[in-house]
C-alpha cells in the first residue's frame, strides 16, 4: 500500500520523479487475489463483496471506498514515473497492473524483474537480469 500513498502525494507535483513497486489499479484487486489464493475465486467474491465492501460501507455509514490509485496516477504527469514489477507477482493480478499502466502518462518506464511482489531490491543484489520495458 506504500505505492498507493506515493501516488496520492505525487499529484501535488512536489517530486522530481516517482518510483513505484508492486502497484495495482485498486486495493480490491490485491485483496481479491490474496483471498482467492486461500479460498478460491467463488468464495473470494462472496467474502470480498459481501463482507469487506458492503460490511465496510455499513460500518462507516456509507463512507468506505476502496483505494483507487488508478484514478489519480494521471495527475502525476509531467513527473516521470518508473514502475517495478516482479514476473512472479502473486499479489497484483496482471490485468490490474496493465490497467494501471494504461493510465500512467508519459514519461514512464517499467522494470520487470525475475522475483515476486516487492522483491526487486533482493533480486537486483544477486545480478539478476532486469528488463526495462517501454509501456
Amino acid at each position: 500500500m506504500g505505492a498507493f500513498s506515493i501516488i496520492y502525494a505525487a499529484g501535488n507535483q512536489v517530486f522530481k520523479a516517482v518510483v513505484l513497486e508492486g502497484v495495482a489499479s485498486s486495493s480490491y484487486d490485491v485483496g481479491f487475489e490474496l483471498l482467492a489464493s486461500k479460498v478460491g475465486k467463488v468464495f473470494a467474491n462472496i467474502i470480498g463483496y459481501g463482507i469487506f465492501t458492503f460490511g465496510s460501507l455499513i460500518w462507516t455509514s456509507g463512507k468506505f471506498r476502496h483505494s483507487l490509485p488508478v484514478d489519480y496516477v494521471g495527475g502525476i504527469s509531467p513527473t516521470p514515473v518508473m514502475v517495478i514489477r516482479g514476473k512472479d507477482d502473486g499479489r497484483v493480478p496482471s490485468k490490474s497492473f496493465i490497467h494501471f499502466m494504461e493510465k500512467v502518462k508519459e514519461p514512464k518506464e517499467v522494470w520487470i524483474h525475475a522475483g515476486r511482489h516487492t522483491s526487486s531490491f533482493s533480486q537486483t543484489l544477486g545480478n539478476t537480469r532486469i528488463e526495462l520495458l517501454g509501456f
